[in-house]
């Protein structure tokens, strides 16, 4: 009985051993990506290059919002909605553009994108809408979580799927390889141009 808790006791001891081995020299898994964010000044012309940190869930790559937003030198406004739920809104603007990120953990967010001299319409442009149901005749609605993919909540910052990033803030989206790695380029577009995806 000694000697079969003994060599159980090594066998566990091996493998603990071989898994932290493993864990220690493994790449987290966002090391497969890198966020590019290029921007140019309005005042000097001057392009400022900067990275954000990725988030990876599922095969989709987000990015933060509140950091990229500031990197890319654009303002961002925050208010608390309350409704039948409470609302996070997040209002992005740039030039003559602007974006809203609406919403919450429970329900998702969804976003639209329009220009400031129009202002914020029914006629906003739909980046992206979570499918909700909802009972009949009633404001009573819950997300259909086996569809979203929206927006997350990920250590209390919220990040963007870089696809409906670039599609609300008019950004080219530009994907390369470099030694393993996709390089995920945000771009400044012109205004009136719609990202490259």
């Amino acid at each position: 009985m000694k000697i079969f808790v003994l060599l159980a006791k090594s066998t566990l001891s091996i493998i603990l051993f071989t898994v932290l081995l493993v864990s220690a020299f493994a790449a987290p898994a966002s090391a497969a990506y890198q966020i590019r964010l290029q921007s140019s000044s309005v005042n000097t012309g001057a392009t400022t290059s900067s990275t954000v940190k990725v988030y990876e869930k599922n095969g989709t790559v987000y990015a933060p919002l509140k950091d990229t937003v500031k990197k890319l030198g654009y303002s961002l406004g925050h208010t608390i909605e309350e409704e039948l739920y409470t609302y996070h809104k997040y209002t992005v603007t740039h030039g003559d553009q602007a974006a809203i990120f609406w919403g919450n953990e429970d329900n998702g967010y969804m976003i639209e994108s329009y220009a400031l001299s129009q202002g914020s319409t029914s006629d906003n442009h739909k980046v992206y809408e979570p499918a909700m149901r909802c009972e009949p005749e009633t404001d009573m609605c819950e997300l259909v979580t086996s569809k979203y993919k929206g927006p997350v909540v990920h250590d209390g910052t919220l990040y963007v799927p870089v696809r409906q990033l670039a599609e609300a803030l008019s950004l080219d989206l530009k994907i390369s390889k470099s030694n393993g790695t996709s390089i995920i380029s945000l771009t400044e577009s012109k205004v009136g141009v719609k990202p490259s995806m």
